[in-house]
């Protein structure tokens, strides 16, 4: 699939979440309640709350209409409302929204002058004792033939924002079951993205994961309370159980929303004014836990509003200078952004009463929720992309690795056939030079040239093994090896048989490895306990097997002639080149390397083999050898 098709195929779908979130809001605002029932509304605020209905009703009032919003005013409000009947006569039932306000008293003329007949509903009212059963507040007028004045006491320590609206009560029931329909998809959306964030934190265990899932969760929470569907759900014994989690949830909704867009876009921007802005937001919004506990609604109200409000200032340059490499995902971003900046603003402000059309602060609950469903489908996407281009990455670093492997090797493999080839042209030439030695009469010049090419051929041999170690290309062909035979080779081949003395109960072990490795570990461990014994010093080898097909030992002693002869140096490091160069060919050929305490002037190893079977690789590998194929 081209990048062509895949962007027509996101954009889409973006067009097409976009037309369903569109319908699902049209459906929602098409459940909102006629208000033509309604005739004249006016409002009296009582800043004592001391009035009673008749003093209210002697009182002139402020013409209103069906939606007020009055902000934090610590104010008892009135309503008086004319309700007409309706056509043809029904019932008729006087919605109040949002469910979220405390106590509402209801005062209908009685039938004595001077009477009144009271109706109570709230979210402090337990739902059992409400006149109609459902998520919202409403008072069941019954039938009315002509217009009836009465008086609606709002007392509240929310914000004082509501709207009115009557209706017959048959069309109001059916406008509640659709809305509870809709309400029933809007909260499995929010489940939807509660399990999200729930993977994501599953997948990516981080401060942005829990602070998603339990902004997610919260908000699941708040959404139940603010629509009024936490009494129905749970009638709990205390009135005011429901309204502290109201205002617990809405507090934990506003600091983990601003703990989230803060951890979400510091890594993609360097705005540090704005970051530090943001910070001081949060902290200001964590100390108001103190008022949230001590029950002072109104200035923890207040005050987050404030929190939020600069929050949401800082949150516009973090946006704007965000780095996202993927473009569309940028674009993505700002867009969602917007749309959060818009719809926050106009909730915070239509709370404390700078916004007062009814239309902007309708439904804000399930508009913010999708948006922020929105965002954690963003999110996702914007993981998946990095994810992808990090996959990518190390798709190009294998292969770049693969290549400089296959190079090393070509290279491994030029150098080792030069290397061969010159060794080979030396080795002739030394062969011509040692097969013309018994021609010379000279002894002294024989015995020179003679140890000249013994010391050539063995710096030759040395140069071979050490370039097979490093580049760990050692030409490996296990085979069975009588190991004291082996030994043999190499004390004759340097001229030691005198000097060695020999030890051990495993004279018949045999050991399965590479011929031409064994014998040169022998060989350059002979040299070095040869090199530190001095001219007249012994050199004891003992040979030991832990039972048959144990662990084989070979143990070296030297005893120096000289007093001052040195062991290894203080930071262990190998004396002489000859026994660094063993102890690499017994890292390669799989053997242990122990040092037994001992004479300060004894040069003692032992040599520990695990298992008569060696391994048949090389342990020095070059670095490229742990990749993957």
């Amino acid at each position: 699939m081209t990048a062509l098709a895949r962007l027509a195929i996101r954009l889409g779908a973006g067009a097409a979440l976009a037309a369903l979130v569109g319908l699902y809001m049209a459906a929602i605002f098409a459940t909102d309640p006629d208000a033509r029932l309604l005739g004249d509304i006016g409002h009296r605020a009582d800043r004592g709350g001391a009035m009673t209905v008749d003093d209210i009703a002697a009182g002139p009032f402020t013409p209103s209409g069906p939606a007020y919003r009055g902000g934090y005013d610590q104010a008892v409000h009135w309503f008086r409302i004319t309700i007409n009947p309706s056509v043809p006569p029904a019932p008729i039932v006087l919605d109040v929204t949002p469910p979220v306000l405390e106590q509402l008293d209801l005062y209908l003329p009685a039938a004595l002058p001077g009477q009144w007949e009271v109706m109570r509903t709230g979210s402090l009212v337990p739902y059992s004792q409400r006149d109609l059963r459902q998520a919202g507040l409403a008072f069941r007028l019954g039938l009315l033939t002509v217009p009836k004045t009465v008086y609606l006491r709002v007392a509240t320590d929310t914000s004082t924002a509501l709207t009115l609206s009557a209706s017959p009560e048959r069309l109001a029931q059916n406008r509640q079951d659709r809305l509870v329909a809709l309400h029933m998809i809007f909260f499995a959306l929010l489940f939807a993205g509660l399990l999200m964030a729930l993977l994501r934190l599953a997948e990516q265990p981080a401060r942005l994961s829990v602070a998603l899932v339990g902004f997610m969760a919260v908000y699941i929470v708040y959404s139940v309370e603010a629509l009024g569907y936490g009494a129905l759900l749970f009638d709990a014994p205390v009135p005011a159980f429901h309204h502290r989690v109201y205002f617990l949830s809405t507090y934990l909704v506003l600091l983990l929303s601003m703990l989230f867009q803060r951890l979400y876009l510091a890594p993609h921007s360097n705005a540090g004014w704005a970051l530090l802005w943001c910070d001081l937001a949060i902290g200001g919004q964590v100390v108001l836990f103190v008022p949230l506990l001590t029950g002072h609604i109104q200035l923890l109200a207040a005050a987050s509003v404030a929190c939020s409000m600069a929050f949401l200032c800082a949150l516009v340059p973090l946006v704007i200078s965000a780095h996202v490499p993927v473009r569309r995902v940028k674009r993505g971003l700002v867009l969602a952004y917007g749309v959060y900046v818009v719809l926050s603003a106009t909730w915070l402000m239509s709370r404390i009463g700078v916004i007062r059309d009814p239309f902007l602060s309708r439904h804000l609950v399930e508009a913010f929720g999708l948006t922020n469903l929105f965002l954690v489908l963003l999110l996702t996407m914007l993981d998946r992309d990095e994810q992808a281009e990090r996959q990518k990455s190390v798709r190009i670093n294998f292969a770049t690795a693969r290549a400089a492997r296959e190079a090393h090797a070509r290279n491994a493999e030029i150098q080792e056939n030069f290397l061969q080839m010159l060794m080979h042209e030396v080795r002739n030439h030394l062969s011509v030079l040692k097969l013309s030695l018994p021609d010379l009469i000279d002894r002294r010049r024989r015995a020179r040239l003679t140890g000249t090419i013994h010391d050539l051929t063995d710096s030759l041999d040395k140069a071979q093994e050490m370039v097979w170690l490093v580049q760990g290309t050692w030409p490996l062909h296990p085979e069975p090896l009588p190991v004291l035979d082996l030994l043999g080779q190499s004390i004759d081949a340097l001229g030691l048989a005198e000097r060695v003395d020999a030890a051990g109960d495993a004279a018949e072990a045999v050991l399965t490895a590479d011929r031409r490795m064994i014998q040169a570990l022998f060989t350059r461990l002979l040299q070095a306990a040869a090199s530190r014994a001095g001219p007249a010093g012994k050199i004891t080898v003992t040979l030991t097997e832990a039972g048959a097909g144990g662990a084989l030992t070979l143990g070296i002693a030297v005893a120096p002639d000289a007093a001052d002869a040195a062991p290894f140096a203080d930071d262990g490091h190998p004396p002489c080149p000859e026994l660094d160069l063993a102890l690499r060919l017994a890292h390669a050929a799989g053997a242990d390397v122990l040092r037994p305490e001992g004479d300060a002037g004894r040069f003692d190893l032992m040599l520990v083999f695990p298992h008569p079977t060696l391994p048949a690789h090389n342990r020095l590998s070059p670095s490229f050898a742990g990749l993957p194929e």
